[in-house]
């Protein structure tokens, strides 16, 4: 079969057919703004030169992609490598940009670098497990998307700011990395298979997302309809704000715990929306932002660390049901438990293990299975606007010599 070789940098603007011998890019540039189909093959053997394919790119039974020296290609209109053809990367840039396309193929290919700048719709697709990627990098503001089987990816950016993986498919297993923005949305589980971080939010719109036992960091997680089996695993909430969002979805608590881990003066905000959790930790430390409990919760067991005065508070009208309640502030720096506006709110114990002291109480109502003592060194503002009751406020004895 014959060779036709590019004479001159060359934009096509209608389709690009290869149905049989080769054609060789060489060092010059083609830019095609309709679909390609290669049955043949294309052989690019030069770094030199700008290649873009603005429509559907497609390999067919037979084709062959052939790259030398690494040249770099642009895809604004998707490609699909077919069963039994020939596809050879190179170490070059594979960028997808502007238009929202896929990539996917029934052959099994690799390409070794892969850049994807795609703001709109849902980005970049992968429909399929092909093709096997060495390096994803996602640019800023971009969307990435798996909604079959998610491919092998070796190495995968996706920290830029403001850009989104979604998990789309049903059963899949969640790649173990730094996100900005992970969304999870389709039918089935999707599973962590090691350690994972959101630097921005964790959003769970459809399915189930399972943690099993590796930990997860995100700066805020929401619940818009998908569930989370949250294991064994240690949740690491690390931003301000409305931290935890659960709208609607079932959060399945497991043995986890949940942590606030911002040590900031800002608030951050806890709507449970209902569910029950196993531990859930206000691990603010040395910061002195509130924390508000927000909904009708249950908590087997409820801790706050905090070593600096600052406020825990409870939504009005809201019952909040604890096993396990460990609230202790320090000399000087009392924790107070109040409700989010003047109303009271209600504390039912269904354990005995209430460790409280150095804290101030007002407007809570407290009842249930274990004595709610306040400790020797807490204060009652209970009686304060509207009364709160339940409280046990222990006065150190006075011992007088006569």
């Amino acid at each position: 079969a014959s060779t036709k070789t590019l004479g001159a940098t060359t934009a096509l603007n209608g389709n690009l057919t290869v149905s049989a011998g080769t054609l060789a890019l060489s060092t010059l540039g083609l830019t095609v703004t309709g679909t390609s189909s290669i049955t043949g093959t294309l052989n690019d053997d030069s770094a030199t030169g700008t290649n873009i394919f603005v429509g559907a790119v497609t390999l067919n039974s037979g084709s062959t992609w052939s790259n030398t020296n690494n040249p770099a290609f642009t895809f604004r209109g998707g490609l699909t490598v077919n069963t039994v053809s020939t596809f050879s990367s190179g170490s070059g840039v594979y960028t997808f940009d502007t238009n929202t396309q896929t990539i996917d193929g029934t052959q099994a290919y690799t390409i070794t670098n892969v850049t994807t700048n795609i703001t709109s719709g849902n980005g970049l697709t992968f429909t399929t497990n092909n093709p096997t990627v060495t390096t994803l990098t996602q640019g800023m503001g971009s969307s990435l998307t798996f909604s079959g089987t998610v491919p092998t990816i070796t190495t995968l950016t996706a920290t830029a700011i403001n850009n989104q993986v979604q998990y789309a498919g049903s059963t899949q297993t969640v790649k173990g990395t730094t996100y900005h923005n992970l969304v999870i949305w389709g039918s089935g589980t999707k599973t962590l298979e090691a350690t994972t971080v959101a630097n921005g939010t964790l959003n769970a719109v459809s399915g189930t997302l399972a943690t099993g036992n590796y930990a997860l960091t995100a700066s805020s997680i929401v619940m818009d309809g998908g569930g989370i089996s949250a294991g064994s695993s240690t949740i690491s909430l690390t931003g301000t704000g409305a931290v935890f969002t659960r709208n609607t979805g079932l959060f399945t608590a497991g043995t986890s715990t949940i942590k606030l881990t911002d040590t900031s003066v800002t608030s951050k905000t806890f709507s449970g929306g209902g569910q029950t959790f196993n531990n859930l930790w206000l691990a603010g430390g040395a910061g002195g932002g509130s924390y508000t409990i927000a909904g009708s919760n249950t908590f087997n067991d409820f801790k706050d660390d905090g070593t600096i005065a600052h406020s825990i508070l409870f939504t009005v009208a809201k019952t909040q049901t604890i096993n396990t309640f460990t609230v202790n502030g320090q000399p000087g720096q009392l924790i107070s438990i109040d409700s989010t506006t003047t109303g009271t709110h209600a504390l039912v114990s269904t354990g005995s293990n209430i460790s409280v002291d150095y804290v101030t109480v007002q407007h809570s109502v407290a009842s249930g299975t274990g004595t709610w003592t306040a400790g020797v060194n807490s204060t009652n503002n209970n009686d304060v606007v509207t009364a709160g009751s339940g409280w046990l406020f222990t006065v150190p004895s006075c011992i007088s010599n006569v």
